[in-house]
């Protein structure tokens, strides 16, 4: 069996997978995750801070925040088929 990609990254660096279990080990595609992830994480704690100065209970901020992530869709999931618009019946 080959080597695991994922021993070619940073200890302390995640390993992402793929939908198959694959390491991704793009060095590209890591960097652009991780400044993304940055950005959320600097969102959600300005997010929190703000709501705590406004004397919002930092449990239920806490909450708002995770329902926020896991509300977010999946752009490339499966879309159901739309049904074809029957054909308008003719008339002689």
């Amino acid at each position: 069996m080959g080597a695991d990609s994922s021993q070619n990254q940073p200890k302390n660096q995640k390993v992402w997978r793929d939908g198959s279990g694959k390491a991704i080990d793009c060095q590209d595609k890591l960097r652009l995750l991780e400044q993304r992830l940055a950005e959320v994480r600097t969102m959600a704690s300005e997010t929190l801070a703000d709501g705590l100065l406004l004397g919002v209970e930092e449990t239920q901020l806490r909450q708002a925040l995770r329902e926020t992530t896991d509300s977010l869709a999946n752009p490339f999931a499966a879309k159901p088929e739309a049904k074809p618009e029957p054909e308008p019946e003719k008339s002689e």
